[in-house]
């Protein structure tokens, strides 16, 4: 954590760290620059909220940046960035739409107690549907069977049911 200068990190109670920073914009970075692994493991670095127990801090949700890929051209524009940002996770932040790169790239607060969405049919302005796939940026173990974080194939014994049920994958 050189760069974001000296932190002290102590232990609350099983799993759960404070870590304490000189100065605001220290915190700030670390925050911003998230989602953080530890081992492999994703480790949601959240502000304590000063009039909570730590108990009742929402360490369940972690930010992340996400590729929403597959999106027609003429639907690159802000409100889509926004209802795609919903269809993940709660909307944090979005890239300019209007860069023409070939994804809308969107900083979301997923539930890690749940599968991720792998992606999802939006509607074209024809009626038509389009197959949005969603790449999660910096994603640490992460099963490719289940879509769970937090374990791999081989500890995995969820079984997936084929019909029509979309995959993941290495471009997850």
């Amino acid at each position: 954590m050189e760069e974001f200068g000296e932190a002290k990190i102590s232990r609350v109670r099983d799993n759960i760290f404070a870590i304490t920073v000189q100065d605001e914009s220290m915190a700030e970075k670390i925050l911003e620059r998230g989602p953080w692994s530890v081992m492999r493991n994703c480790f949601s670095v959240k502000r304590w909220p000063g009039q909570l127990a730590i108990k009742e801090t929402d360490t369940e949700m972690v930010p992340f940046w996400v590729q929403a890929r597959g999106i027609p051209l003429n639907l690159y524009m802000k409100e889509n960035a926004e209802k795609i940002g919903g269809k993940i996770g709660k909307l944090l932040e979005y890239e300019n739409p209007n860069m023409t790169r070939g994804f809308v790239r969107i900083r979301v607060q997923i539930n890690t107690t749940k599968p991720l969405p792998p992606g999802f049919w939006l509607t074209r302005r024809d009626g038509s549907e389009s197959w949005v796939e969603v790449q999660y940026e910096r994603l640490s173990d992460f099963c490719y069977n289940c879509g769970w974080i937090g374990h791999c194939n081989t500890e995995c014994s969820y079984e997936r049911q084929e019909s029509g049920a979309a995959g993941y994958g290495v471009w997850t």
